[in-house]
């Protein structure tokens, strides 16, 4: 895992532990546009899906992060 995936875990983890109720407004704000990213997905055209796939993976992969900030690193599957 990349130290600066690990940093930004931890940032996300003192600004939670900081300010609870604002770090969950802010993930809950974060799933909304996630949310519609995918709906942004499911009405994409040919020349558009790609590009919007990878806008919502991104965007899961932030939420998840900020969401589990406090979990233990996963070992990198070999």
């Amino acid at each position: 895992m990349s130290s600066q995936y690990r940093d930004l875990k931890l940032t996300m983890l003192s600004l939670r532990n900081a300010n609870p109720e604002g770090f969950e407004n802010f993930l809950n704000r974060l799933n909304d546009y996630t949310m519609d990213a995918l709906k942004a997905l499911s009405e994409a055209t040919n020349d558009t899906v790609l590009n919007q796939q990878g806008r919502c993976q991104q965007l899961r992969a932030l939420l998840r992060m900020f969401v589990e900030c406090d979990k233990p690193d996963q070992p990198t599957p070999q």
